[in-house]
């Protein structure tokens, strides 16, 4: 039962510090990633501009 508990207790840790694919922070933030990706989803920028900001975001 002792060791359930732990178990529970490190998925409850484990989900709370774990991200995901979204990539939030601590502080519920959107990264500059995330804001790029809804950009170019509602059509703002092209294909081709996404791409050029997303290379330099990642260097």
């Amino acid at each position: 039962m002792f060791i359930f508990g732990i178990v529970i207790v490190g998925l409850i840790v484990f989900i709370i510090f774990h991200n995901g694919h979204r990539k939030i922070n601590f502080h519920g933030r959107k990264t500059p990633e995330d804001t790029l990706r809804e950009r170019f989803a509602r059509g703002e920028i092209d294909e081709k501009t996404f791409m050029k900001m997303k290379e330099t975001l990642e260097s």
